[in-house]
C-alpha cells in the first residue's frame, strides 16, 4: 500500500536486517507532522552534513571517517539528529558508516526523483544510466522531498533541521562539495544557521574558506550578513578540535 501523508511512513528494507521509515512531503508546511510520524518529533539538536558526494577525494576518507567517528558520541549525548542528503555516498555514506550500530538518528532528506527506482514506494522519473542514487542503508529515517535534479532537496534539507531544531541550536559542517554543497550552505545561512567549514576538504568547502581567509573570491552568493555565521577549522587539527566545539555549540543549555 502506498502512503499518501505524513503521518503514514513506509518502510524501506535497505540491506538485510536494517529498516528506515521513509514519509513523503509534498509542503513545507507538512514537516512537523512528518518528523512525528518518523518518531523524531522536535525539539532537538541538529547537525547538518553537507559536503562532497561522488567527487569526494578519496585520500579524504579516512581522516573523515574518523573525524566523524569521534564526533558521533558528542552527538549521542547533547540528543542530536544528523539531517544530510541521505544517498550512499561521500560524505553521508561516511556518516552513515561513522553511525552504524549507535543509535544516533540520521534523516535523510532526499529529492525523490533522484532515487534508484527499484526502491519500494518510489514513483520514478526517466534518468541517465548511472544517474541514480542509493540510499545509505544506515539512514533510519528519510524524507522524500519534490524534485528530480541534484540540489532540489537543499531548501527542504535547510527547513526540515529549522523545524527539527526550534528554538534548540543547530550547526550546519561542510565538507568539500560542489554547487550543490554551496546551494545547501547558502540555505542554511538564509535561516540563520552558524556553519563551520573544514579546510583541506577540497572543493567548495576550500574555495569559502579561502575566501573567508581573505586570499580569494567568494564560489556563490552570500546571503546579506551571512559571513558572520561561518568559522573555519582545518580538517588537520579537526578530530581534536572540533568534538568539544560541537559539544557546547549543540548544548542546549547554551543556546548554540
Amino acid at each position: 500500500m502506498t502512503c499518501a501523508t505524513p503521518a503514514c511512513p513506509r518502510r524501506w528494507s535497505l540491506t538485510p536486517g536494517r529498516i528506515a521509515l521513509v514519509a513523503s512531503v509534498k509542503r513545507p508546511a507538512d514537516l512537523a507532522a512528518a518528523l512525528a510520524a518518523l518518531g523524531l518529533a522536535g525539539p532537538r539538536p541538529v547537525l547538518v552534513l553537507v559536503g562532497g558526494a561522488a567527487g569526494l577525494d578519496p585520500d579524504l576518507r579516512r581522516p573523515l571517517l574518523d573525524l566523524l567517528r569521534a564526533l558521533i558520541p558528542v552527538l549521542d549525548e547533547a540528543g542530536a539528529v544528523v539531517v544530510d542528503g541521505g544517498t550512499r555516498s561521500g560524505v553521508m555514506a561516511l556518516m552513515g558508516e561513522a553511525a552504524a550500530g549507535s543509535g544516533l538518528p540520521l534523516l535523510g532528506v532526499t529529492a525523490e526523483g533522484t532515487l534508484r527506482p527499484a526502491n519500494p514506494g518510489h514513483e520514478g522519473t526517466a534518468r541517465p544510466a548511472g544517474d541514480w542514487a542509493d540510499p545509505d542503508p544506515s539512514h533510519g529515517h528519510f524524507l522524500l522531498v519534490p524534485g528530480r535534479d541534484w540540489g532540489d532537496e537543499s531548501p527542504w534539507i535547510a527547513a526540515a533541521a529549522s523545524v527539527l531544531a526550534g528554538d534548540l541550536p543547530s550547526l550546519t559542517l561542510m565538507a568539500g562539495g560542489g554547487e550543490v554543497t554551496a546551494r545547501d550552505l547558502a540555505q542554511g545561512l538564509r535561516l540563520g544557521r552558524p556553519a563551520l567549514i573544514l579546510a583541506g576538504t577540497g572543493g567548495t568547502a576550500d574555495a569559502f574558506a579561502a575566501y573567508l581567509s581573505g586570499t580569494g573570491p567568494c564560489p556563490f552568493e552570500l546571503p546579506p550578513g551571512a559571513a558572520g555565521l561561518v568559522d573555519v577549522m582545518d580538517l588537520s587539527r579537526a578530530a581534536l578540535d572540533l568534538p568539544p566545539l560541537v559539544r557546547r555549540l549543540l548544548d542546549p543549555g547554551t543556546g548554540g
